[in-house]
């Protein structure tokens, strides 16, 4: 789960669009034969409210990240009648990739 949502955040930079770090994740999970899994949408945009809609990090989003915009990065699996596991951050778009802001992470 580590390594999709490092791969995620890895697409946290200026001019990705908004479905790269979802594709990244992805991409991880079904490596790991876990892909069938992952339900939901890697992150959403967080700013004023908690749940932004601007940048969804999912399949099929529009839209191009831009320096100074923030979303969760939270990829998870849940596998039925077993359980499943998400990690979270909220990350920035910085100038030179992606900027942690919950967990502190070694530089890009």
């Amino acid at each position: 789960m580590l390594e999709a949502q490092t791969a995620a955040a890895k697409q946290m930079r200026p001019g990705a669009s908004f479905a790269d770090p979802d594709s990244a994740a992805r991409q991880v999970l079904d490596k790991a034969n876990l892909g069938k899994y992952f339900v939901h949408i890697t992150g959403h945009g967080v700013g004023l409210r908690y749940h932004e809609f601007i940048p969804f990090l999912m399949p099929g989003a529009t839209g191009i990240l831009e320096a100074g915009m923030v979303s969760s990065v939270e990829p998870g699996v849940y596998i039925p009648g077993f359980g499943g596991i998400r990690i979270e951050d909220n990350v920035a778009v910085g100038v030179d990739g992606p900027i942690f802001l919950s967990t502190p992470r070694k530089p890009w």
